[in-house]
């Protein structure tokens, strides 16, 4: 990805093709950050996530990701439930750990050696896809 050099657009001091050109750079700048393993909807498929690509040193080495679908989710059979994508720290893998269905459901725990993504739910007995407003952003930038 190309890098941009980061200047504050101020519409008071700045006109033209100028301002609109530095909003551009910044938000380019934040996007790089940004977009790493961002959790979003999979509008092909109905009950998965995609988890975007992304980056991180890890045991002194950069470690990259491509994008990854997570599968396994599914309807409940009575009440809700919140399952939740981590991140393996030291693949970088995503993976779903399930929650458990109840009438006050939980994020389930996040497994040791895995950092979270997100949350996703409530499930419930009609769920039939995953749309980004069920999709809880956990990331924590500079973690690893």
């Amino acid at each position: 990805m190309g890098v941009q050099t980061p200047v504050q657009p101020d519409y008071s001091s700045q006109s033209g093709t100028v301002y609109p050109t530095n909003i551009d750079k910044a938000l380019a700048v934040l996007k790089e950050v940004g977009d790493q393993f961002a959790p979003y909807q999979d509008t092909g498929s109905n009950l998965q996530a995609l988890v975007a690509a992304g980056r991180a040193l890890v045991a002194g080495a950069l470690v990259s990701q491509a994008v990854q679908t997570v599968t396994g989710f599914t309807a409940t059979s009575a009440t809700e439930r919140i399952d939740r994508i981590v991140l393996d720290m030291t693949t970088l893998a995503a993976s779903r750990v399930a929650g458990t269905e109840s009438a006050a459901p939980a994020a389930p725990a996040i497994p040791a050696s895995t950092l979270p993504c997100c949350q996703i739910g409530p499930f419930t007995t009609s769920t039939t896809a995953i749309v980004n407003s069920m999709i809880t952003d956990e990331r924590v930038p500079w973690s690893l």
